[in-house]
């Protein structure tokens, strides 16, 4: 399908905003706030009136889960109706039970097709009742309960959610069964006779006869219990499977001297943020010290950054974490943690952990030999855990799948591969566009990183769109350069970046994508006639009369492309062409352009036998008048066309009448050429091109 260029006010535009408005929500989400704002469920009985009754606290089913799926189904088989339901909180599955006691009766089907699908979904079951001399009063008037029933199979009835497809019949005090009747999908009527009412039946379509299911026997009764939450762990790990090199971001010294995470590859780096405020980093600092020979051995490298003073000029905070650092006698490296350094932490985070709570102190990294980000550690975490991640950095994939997790079990997966395309997306959703930049020019060089061609080309797409929105067009450009190697074929992809480098006048830069684009879209006809003008824009007339030539195979009868294509043609030398477009233009849609410009080329082409006087002259007149002979250049055209017919005195005052207006509207440039031309004509000359 072809689609013309839009603006980013267009339906692009709108389809981007769109796009933020749902990463907004999802972030929002992620970090625990509530999807529906803390709505409780609802729950509306239907009267039979022209409203329904709100029935949510009578019913007990008003319950603050924020629930979401909701399956309906007998799951006890006692004749009523009870309800699962998942939720975004605690309970994430809950069963609420039907308990009510009205001594009603019910009837509950199971339907198998023959001929028509297996499960019968489109069944239609129509159930026939016997009086049973009830009556209600609606409108002064006294008639009978409703004495049919139906209901529809379905596949599906709710969101994410499927119901029993046990068809379930409340009957209310009717007692006996006229005639059961299934319409099957297929469109066969078949009757199942009158069943007995409080059973489960199954029908087999072709069978005519309902056979009656005993449901198995039931367990002991549910009992109701509260939500039981786990207990709020001191200290949470995340082992990272399909590590990703960490950002290139460093620290600084308590000098002040900056310093790069790089510098401490080649063994395991635990970096640690802490506060000296913080009691439990306190603590841990003081544990790791004591077991400073043990990580050594590990080939373990500590650093201790300070998050104190962090954003302010807060020296005395920076001392006093100093002077803890040295009265606790820390033996490893330790700083004062960067900006860039806490951002990063947190987005990696984020990325990884789908409930985005802010970090505590303490917390840390683990980064492995090569620079990969391969833990996180919220909160303390004990000199065992991290002589054991230190091993299991190097164990198999097996290994450290099993200890991602705190329960066994069987992976339904394969060991994925590592993308930095999620943390991309949370610098870009955070505005850290120079970070993100910087991340993508570390991972492309980082030698462990996965780099299949896609990735590549995502990537290098980023970059150029971040760049871009920084006003880096230079370097934007080189990125948009690279695509038409790495993505060669992807048409909407060069299309957009066509539009973009349009919109900065960048037009050869744009038209190397734009072609590409056509490549695809041969039939955007819009598309096709914004190349040519372009290419035309540049005097690369022989494009831009291919691509117009393209579009009239599409579109012969369009008077405006061959005015347009002639007047390529004729700026390009090629005046006996121009002219056959010229005349086309006019045949298809008589207009004043067209006209202007066929009689100029008859009144002043050099080739004799291209010229004719007599019709420029009808052809000048007629586009002098759409502008009531006021219009200059089509006066020196119709100047023009006099004198090839010999009429030099019209000639002559026609063209001073053109020099006049030209005058008035201080066109300096033309009336020096209608000077030029109207000594000619007062010399009883033509004038030539």
């Amino acid at each position: 399908m072809s689609r013309s260029p839009t603006d980013a006010n267009g339906p692009a535009g709108e389809q981007l905003d769109y796009a933020k408005a749902w990463l907004a929500v999802f972030e929002l989400v992620d970090q625990g706030h509530s999807w529906s704002g803390h709505e409780r469920n609802c729950c509306f009985l239907n009267t039979g009136q022209q409203r329904f009754a709100d029935v949510s606290a009578a019913s007990g089913l008003d319950l603050a889960d924020d629930s979401r799926g909701v399956a309906l189904t007998d799951w006890d088989f006692d004749g009523r109706v009870d309800i699962w339901v998942t939720n975004r909180t605690a309970p994430r599955v809950r069963l609420l039970h039907n308990e009510t006691r009205n001594g009603h009766h019910f009837l509950a089907l199971r339907l198998q097709g023959t001929t028509c699908n297996r499960d019968a979904i489109g069944a239609r079951v129509k159930l026939r009742l016997e009086g049973t001399g009830l009556n209600v009063k609606r409108e002064d008037r006294r008639v009978e309960d409703p004495s049919t029933l139906n209901q529809t199979l379905h596949a599906g009835d709710g969101f994410v959610a499927q119901s029993s497809k046990w068809l379930h019949f409340g009957l209310g005090q009717h007692q006996e069964i006229a005639e059961l009747i299934v319409n099957w999908p297929d469109g066969q009527q078949e009757s199942f006779g009158s069943p007995q009412i409080d059973r489960f039946y199954r029908l087999v379509q072709g069978t005519g006869r309902a056979v009656a299911w005993t449901p198995p026997p039931q367990p002991s009764g549910l009992v109701a219990g509260p939500v039981k939450l786990p207990a709020r762990a001191e200290s949470m790990r995340t082992w990272i499977l399909g590590r990703l090199p960490f950002a290139p971001v460093g620290y600084e010294t308590w000098d002040g001297t900056h310093q790069s995470l790089v510098q401490h590859s080649g063994q395991p780096l635990l970096v640690n943020l802490w506060s000296a405020s913080c009691a439990p980093c306190v603590e841990e600092l003081a544990e790791w010290s004591k077991a400073n020979a043990r990580l050594k051995a590990a080939k373990l490298q500590i650093l201790a950054l300070t998050v104190d003073g962090l954003g302010e000029a807060d020296g005395d905070a920076v001392t006093r974490a100093r002077d803890l650092i040295e009265r606790l006698e820390v033996p490893f490296a330790s700083g004062k943690a960067s900006q860039d350094l806490v951002m990063a932490i947190e987005l990696f985070h984020r990325a990884y952990i789908e409930r985005q709570r802010q970090l505590p102190v303490p917390c840390s990294i683990l980064i492995d030999a090569e620079g990969r980000l391969a833990a996180i550690y919220k909160g303390r975490v004990s000199v065992k855990q991290l002589l054991d991640d230190v091993k299991l950095l190097d164990d198999t994939a097996q290994a450290q799948q099993a200890a991602a997790v705190p329960f066994s079990g069987i992976w339904s997966t394969k060991q994925f591969e590592s993308s930095p395309r999620q943390v991309l997306g949370k610098y870009i959703f955070a505005r850290q566009r120079d970070q993100a930049v910087a991340y993508i020019d570390h991972y492309l060089n980082h030698p462990t990183a996965h780099r299949p061609p896609e990735l590549v080309a995502d990537l290098v797409e980023l970059r150029g769109t971040t760049l871009w929105d920084q006003s880096d067009y230079s370097a934007a450009v080189a990125d948009f350069a690279q695509l038409r190697t790495l993505r060669p074929n992807d048409a909407r992809l060069h299309l957009k970046l066509g539009q973009r480098l349009l919109s900065a006048e960048l037009v050869r830069e744009a038209l190397e994508h734009l072609n590409l684009a056509a490549e695809h879209f041969s039939d955007n006809v819009d598309l096709l006639v914004n190349i040519a003008l372009r290419e035309s824009q540049l005097r690369r007339y022989d494009r831009a009369i291919a691509r117009f030539r393209q579009v009239l195979e599409l579109n012969p009868e369009d008077a405006v492309i061959h005015l347009r294509l002639g007047g390529i043609l004729f700026t390009s030398g090629d005046t006996a062409s121009a002219l056959h477009y010229f005349r086309e233009a006019h045949r298809l849609q008589p207009n004043a352009k067209a006209a202007n410009n066929l009689a100029w080329i008859l009144a002043t082409h050099s080739d004799a036998e291209i010229r004719n006087g007599e019709e420029a002259v009808q052809l000048a007149e007629l586009a002098c008048r759409e502008d009531d002979f006021q219009e200059p250049t089509k006066l020196d055209t119709l100047a023009a066309s006099y004198a090839e017919a010999g009429r030099f005195d019209d000639a002559v005052r026609t063209i001073r009448k053109a020099i006049t207006l030209a005058e008035e509207s201080d066109k300096a440039e033309l009336v020096d050429q209608l000077q030029g031309r109207l000594e000619l004509y007062e010399a009883d000359r033509a004038y030539r091109e």
